[in-house]
C-alpha cells in the first residue's frame, strides 16, 4: 500500500546549512521524495511529531502541510485499486499534480468523461467525421448508464471500472464486438484527454495498458463468384423492385468492393477517361480504378444528361451536398434500406447466403485471394480485424496490376 509522510532530507545540505523538507512517498519497498520548497535547520523540524518549530508562523506552516498531507492520504486510499496498477514513478507524478492544485481550485469540468467527450465528439463533426462523433457519443451514453446516469471523472476510470463495465455489458447479452467498439471509443477519448494536458488527464493514467478489450472475429461475409453470377444473371427489368439495388451491388463489386458511402457521394466529375477516381470517406485514401465493362454498362443507366457536379446515383441530393452531417444521415438511412432490399434480392435469386453492402467488399477480396494475390495483404482483410487492412493491400500494387486483377475478379 502506498504511504505518504513529511520528511526532512538530511542527506542534502545546502550552502546555507539548511535541509529540504519533503513529502516521502513510499510504495512497493521503494520511495520517492517530493520537494516542498521549504528549507529548515535540523532543530527547526520535529520528525516524530511532524511539526515545524522555532521560526515565524511555524504553526500556520505546519497546519498547511498537514492539510496537504491529508489530501494525499485520502487520494491514496480512495484510489488504491488504480494505484495497484501503477509504477512509483507514475504515482509520484499524480501526487505532484495533486499538490500543485490550489486548495480552493475547483475540478476542471472538462476532466469529466461526458463534458470532454462532447468536446471531442463536436470536433469530429467539425472535421466532417459524423460517424466518429456518433461512435464517441454512443460510448459515453453507455458508460454513463452503467455509472447510474452520472458523469465520471476520466481519472476515476481505472482497470477495476473497466472490468466491471465489461462484465455488466456481457451479463446484459451485448456482443463482444459492440462492447469492444465502445471501449475503443473510450480509450480514444482518454488518449485525447492526455494530449490536452494534465488539467484533463495525467499522462501516467493508462488503465488500458492493463486491461484487455474483448473481441471476436466477425464471420466472413464473402460469397463466391458463382453466387455473384447468379445475382447478375437473374432476369430483371428496370421497373422490377430490386433492379436498382442489384445495379448498385454489382457496381460496388466491380469497383474493388467500393463502400456504400463513397458510392452515394460519387459525382460525375470523378469519372474520367474510363476510370473512377475518389477518396474513401473513412480513411481519406485515394483510389483510381479502371471501369470494367459491367460497371460502364451500369453507369449508362444513371449518367444520361447529367452535369459534372451531379451525383451519379439517386441517393443524395444537391440540397444537402454541402452539409456533411446531413450527407451521412441520409446515406445511413439509404444503406439501411439497401441492405433490406439486398436480402429480398437474394431470396428472389434463390441465394441462401446473406447479402449486404459489405459482402461486395469481402467477395472481391476473397476472389482476388483465390487468384493468387498475396494472402498476407488481403487474406486477413476478410476477418475484418482492422478497418484499414483492405486499403493496405490495394495501395501496394500499381494501378496496372490492380486493373488486371480486377478484370479477372469481376469477369
Amino acid at each position: 500500500m502506498a504511504k505518504i509522510s513529511l520528511h526532512l532530507d538530511v542527506r542534502r545540505v545546502l550552502k546555507s546549512g539548511l535541509f529540504p523538507l519533503t513529502f516521502r512517498l513510499t510504495y512497493e519497498n521503494s520511495f520517492r521524495l517530493i520537494p516542498l520548497q521549504i528549507f529548515l535547520a535540523k532543530d527547526q523540524w520535529n520528525e516524530k511529531s511532524g511539526e515545524i518549530r522555532k521560526i515565524q508562523q511555524a504553526k500556520q506552516m505546519t497546519a498547511a502541510l498537514r492539510a496537504k498531507l491529508s489530501l494525499v492520504q485520502s487520494y491514496l486510499v480512495d484510489n488504491s485499486k488504480k494505484i495497484a496498477q501503477m509504477s512509483i514513478k507514475d504515482l509520484k507524478k499524480d501526487v505532484e499534480y495533486l499538490l500543485s492544485k490550489k486548495e480552493d481550485e475547483p475540478i476542471e469540468p472538462s476532466s469529466y468523461l461526458g463534458v470532454f467527450g462532447k468536446i471531442i465528439a463536436d470536433r469530429a463533426i467539425e472535421g466532417g467525421k459524423f460517424k466518429t462523433s456518433v461512435w464517441y457519443q454512443d460510448a459515453i451514453s453507455s458508460i454513463k448508464r452503467f455509472n447510474k446516469d452520472a458523469d465520471i471523472l476520466l481519472i476515476d476510470i481505472d482497470v477495476s471500472f473497466l472490468e466491471r463495465y465489461k462484465a455488466d455489458c456481457l451479463n446484459k447479452g451485448q456482443s463482444k464486438n459492440s462492447i469492444s467498439a465502445r471501449l475503443r471509443a473510450l480509450r480514444a477519448i482518454m488518449n485525447k484527454g492526455q494530449m490536452e494536458g494534465e488539467q484533463i488527464l495525467a499522462n501516467s493514467h493508462k488503465p488500458f495498458d492493463n486491461f484487455k478489450i474483448p473481441s471476436q472475429k466477425t464471420a466472413k461475409r464473402a460469397i463466391s463468384k458463382q453466387v455473384i453470377d447468379i445475382i447478375r444473371k437473374k432476369e430483371m427489368k428496370p421497373n422490377d423492385p430490386y433492379w436498382h439495388d442489384r445495379n448498385l451491388f454489382l457496381f460496388m463489386f466491380n469497383m474493388q468492393g467500393m463502400n456504400f458511402i463513397d458510392l452515394a457521394k460519387l459525382k460525375m466529375s470523378q469519372i474520367t477517361n474510363g476510370r473512377l477516381r475518389y477518396v474513401r470517406s473513412k480513411t481519406n485514401k485515394q483510389f483510381d480504378v479502371k471501369l470494367t465493362n459491367e460497371a460502364l454498362e451500369i453507369l449508362g443507366y444513371y449518367t444520361i444528361k447529367k452535369k459534372a457536379d451531379d451525383f451519379v446515383f439517386p441517393i443524395l441530393t444537391k440540397e444537402i451536398a454541402g452539409d456533411p452531417i446531413a450527407v451521412t444521415k441520409v446515406s445511413d438511412q439509404a444503406l439501411h434500406v439497401f441492405n433490406k432490399h439486398l436480402k429480398k434480392l437474394a431470396q428472389q435469386c434463390g441465394v441462401d447466403d446473406p447479402i449486404t453492402s459489405y459482402v461486395a467488399r469481402h467477395s472481391w477480396a476473397s476472389a482476388a485471394r483465390k487468384l493468387g494475390v498475396s494472402t498476407d495483404k488481403i487474406g486477413d482483410a476478410l476477418g475484418h480485424e482492422n478497418y484499414s487492412t483492405t486499403e493496405v493491400y490495394l495501395q501496394d500494387f500499381d494501378n496496372d496490376v490492380l486493373d488486371e486483377v480486377n478484370s479477372l475478379v469481376t469477369s
